[in-house]
Protein backbone atom coordinates (compact mmCIF):
# COMPACT_ATOMS: atom_id res chain seq x y z
CA UNK A 1 0.00 0.00 0.00
CA UNK A 2 2.48 2.42 1.19
CA UNK A 3 4.64 1.92 -2.54
CA UNK A 4 1.18 2.34 -4.45
CA UNK A 5 0.97 6.39 -2.86
CA UNK A 6 4.72 6.90 -4.35
CA UNK A 7 3.80 6.45 -7.57
CA UNK A 8 1.30 7.43 -10.25
CA UNK A 9 0.93 7.26 -13.50
CA UNK A 10 0.78 10.55 -16.12
CA UNK A 11 -1.30 10.96 -19.15
CA UNK A 12 0.81 9.03 -21.11
CA UNK A 13 1.03 5.53 -19.04
CA UNK A 14 4.56 7.30 -17.94
CA UNK A 15 5.13 6.46 -14.19
CA UNK A 16 5.84 9.31 -11.63
CA UNK A 17 7.79 8.97 -8.76
CA UNK A 18 6.05 11.12 -6.16
CA UNK A 19 8.05 12.68 -3.36
CA UNK A 20 7.56 12.18 0.45
CA UNK A 21 5.47 14.37 2.35
CA UNK A 22 5.09 15.24 6.01
CA UNK A 23 2.12 13.97 8.19
CA UNK A 24 0.77 17.03 8.05
CA UNK A 25 0.18 17.23 4.64
CA UNK A 26 -1.06 14.12 4.37
CA UNK A 27 -3.75 14.64 6.56
CA UNK A 28 -4.87 17.78 4.39
CA UNK A 29 -4.74 15.80 1.44
CA UNK A 30 -7.39 13.43 3.11
CA UNK A 31 -9.50 15.99 4.63
CA UNK A 32 -9.28 18.06 1.21
CA UNK A 33 -10.85 14.72 -0.48
CA UNK A 34 -13.36 13.69 1.81
CA UNK A 35 -14.53 17.38 1.65
CA UNK A 36 -14.68 17.54 -1.70
CA UNK A 37 -16.06 13.90 -1.81
CA UNK A 38 -18.95 15.04 0.39
CA UNK A 39 -19.73 17.87 -1.04
CA UNK A 40 -20.44 16.12 -4.74
CA UNK A 41 -22.04 13.68 -3.31
CA UNK A 42 -24.64 16.37 -1.93
CA UNK A 43 -25.48 17.72 -5.54
CA UNK A 44 -28.23 16.47 -7.06
CA UNK A 45 -27.21 14.36 -10.15
CA UNK A 46 -28.81 16.77 -12.71
CA UNK A 47 -26.16 19.71 -11.33
CA UNK A 48 -22.68 17.37 -10.89
CA UNK A 49 -21.07 18.14 -14.33
CA UNK A 50 -21.54 22.17 -13.58
CA UNK A 51 -19.56 21.37 -10.10
CA UNK A 52 -17.31 18.07 -10.82
CA UNK A 53 -14.54 20.13 -12.79
CA UNK A 54 -13.97 22.13 -9.75
CA UNK A 55 -10.28 21.70 -8.07
CA UNK A 56 -10.94 21.73 -4.20
CA UNK A 57 -13.47 21.91 -1.63
CA UNK A 58 -13.97 25.47 -1.16
CA UNK A 59 -14.47 26.41 -5.01
CA UNK A 60 -17.25 23.93 -4.90
CA UNK A 61 -18.70 25.20 -1.86
CA UNK A 62 -18.74 28.56 -2.86
CA UNK A 63 -19.84 27.81 -6.93
CA UNK A 64 -22.86 25.41 -5.11
CA UNK A 65 -23.79 28.59 -2.51
CA UNK A 66 -23.43 31.83 -6.05
CA UNK A 67 -25.67 28.98 -7.74
CA UNK A 68 -28.66 28.08 -5.60
CA UNK A 69 -28.19 30.98 -3.11
CA UNK A 70 -27.16 31.11 0.52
Amino acid sequence: WEQQEKLRKDSKRGIIILPPVSFEEHVAVQRETKARTLLLQSIPEDHIADFHHLDDAREIWLAVKARFGG
